[in-house]
């Protein structure tokens, strides 16, 4: 074996590795976005929830920071803390319950994203630069927006497997 053929059968196993590692990857990152109820997701979002909340309940004028001057304009703090605890037990309450795909559930997820991103973006409006520390709410918004998406996205997905079965 020459040179060439030694450079191309070592260059075909590597290829053949990158290929194996990036669809080990794939399958991966699919079992774990699409496989999973995203229960511990949902118990983030609770949490966060709660602790919003409470925050929210605690003695001062927190609204008379800028970075909530939006909100502050929509309803005064202790509304945002009752909507915030009352999603949180919605949202404790379907994981509790395991019923991750009735119709509450859906809709629920559907109020839970337009929540949590409307704290996010009204953030994000009140002050500039914006700041830096609410990027894990900018996180719970995108989760939030997947845990609706999600059952959605799986539907199609499992419809095409079935239409693509029937042409067989």
């Amino acid at each position: 074996m020459n040179a060439t053929e030694q450079v191309k059968a070592v260059l075909s196993e590597a290829s053949s590795r990158a290929r194996r590692a990036e669809d080990k990857a794939i399958k991966s990152l699919t079992e774990a976005v699409f496989d999973d109820e995203m229960v511990f997701t949902r118990l983030m979002l609770a949490l966060a929830e709660f602790l919003w909340g409470a925050l929210l309940m605690w003695p001062g004028e927190l609204f008379s920071r800028p970075t909530y001057k939006v909100m502050s304009h929509v309803m005064p703090e202790e509304a945002w803390a009752l909507v915030f605890l009352l999603s949180a037990s919605m949202q404790l309450s379907i994981v509790i319950q395991q019923d991750y795909h009735c119709r509450f559930a859906r809709y629920f997820a559907a109020w839970n994203a337009v929540l949590w991103w409307f704290v996010v973006m009204s953030m994000f409006m009140s002050v500039y630069p914006p700041p830096a520390a609410i990027s894990g709410e900018a996180i719970l918004a995108i989760a939030a927006f997947w845990i609706w998406l999600r059952p959605y996205k799986l539907r199609e997905y499992i419809l095409k497997g079935q239409r693509d079965a029937a042409k067989m």
